[in-house]
């Protein structure tokens, strides 16, 4: 993206989840980040010394990645790589980045949005992913188990884009802390959308991150309610941007949807996103979640059927 920055608010962080659900903070897009806060990845104060500098290319990567000692450095290549397979897993304390330092010169192509998929998946302490981008996976790029022990990753200057889902997700277990995300670009090309259920950072229980000098775009959902082509009319869509003639979309159904809502329609003549609630008798337990996560009223009005405890009012935004 060219030229000055709009003024966009972005999403919030929380002590139970951390959700970038769209705005742009903006960032240099070339390798070399233009920014003064967006050194080389080698220079940048968060750059991680390892024991072992380890080659790869597109023919060996997944091997040497999957099996890394604590302490290697991944070096890829320039190029293309193909990942044939759900993700690569990353189970020992290592740096995964382009050898160049060029984010655009090394490429994670996933198999598209038709073959479920989640890029590295982590389940380490004190992972980097470095200098290189990611994109046409089904679920997520990046994908962080607080559950099996992933704590303190890094994101540095990547490129995430066109992943039908959450671009950087984190599952929660006890909290995933001390994360950072940095001098990235995150969003979608234009028809890369496919569905609701979309995010950029999306890091439940996420304590003490780092979220800074990133350029996030175009995360907006389609206004189909899916999580890219499935539980459709389970997602409420953030409304839609304004049109060039000025004029807004018209809001979907809420009875298609079985959301409720009383502000709902001028939620959405206004521009802002929706966060409503499920009706507490019709709803399923996905759409509850999902509702929570969004912001939903009050616990006092919403009656928890799933076996969830309810989120303080504290955490309650609009």
């Amino acid at each position: 993206m060219d030229g000055a920055c709009p003024r966009v608010p972005w999403g919030g962080m929380r002590r139970l989840t951390l959700g970038i659900a769209m705005g742009w903070i903006c960032a240099a897009e070339a390798a070399g980040q233009a920014s003064p806060f967006c050194p080389a990845y080698t220079a940048s104060p968060i750059y991680r010394p390892r024991l072992r500098q380890v080659p790869a290319n597109p023919s060996n990567w997944i091997g040497l990645i999957e099996g890394a000692l604590d302490g290697d450095e991944i070096l890829l290549a320039d190029g293309v790589y193909n990942l044939n397979q759900y993700a690569v897993q990353i189970t020992k304390q290592i740096t995964v980045r382009g050898a160049s330092g060029n984010r655009a010169a090394v490429r994670v192509q996933g198999q598209g949005y038709g073959v479920g998929g989640e890029g590295f998946m982590i389940h380490a302490q004190n992972v980097t992913i470095a200098d290189l981008t990611m994109t046409a996976i089904r679920n997520h790029a990046i994908s962080i188990k607080g559950e099996s022990g992933a704590e303190a990753p890094h994101v540095y200057n990547v490129h995430l884009y066109d992943i039908g889902t959450q671009h950087i997700k984190g599952t929660p277990g006890d909290g995933v802390g001390n994360g950072v995300v940095a001098c990235s670009r995150i969003g979608y090309t234009t028809g890369g959308v496919k569905g609701d259920y979309i995010n950029a950072i999306d890091i439940h229980r996420g304590i003490g991150w780092i979220v800074r000098d990133n350029e996030i775009y175009n995360i907006w959902g389609d206004g189909t309610g899916c999580e890219v082509d499935v539980a459709c009319g389970t997602y409420l869509s953030g409304g839609g941007p304004r049109s060039s003639s000025g004029t807004t979309p018209a809001a979907p159904s809420s009875s298609a949807t079985g959301w409720s809502n009383p502000s709902w329609a001028s939620r959405w003549a206004t521009g802002l996103p929706t966060r409503a609630a499920p009706s507490g008798t019709t709803s399923s337990c996905d759409r509850r979640r999902a509702a929570r996560a969004r912001g939903g009223p009050s616990p006092a009005t919403w009656a928890f059927t799933c076996g969830e405890v309810a989120a303080p009012p504290s955490t309650t935004t609009r």
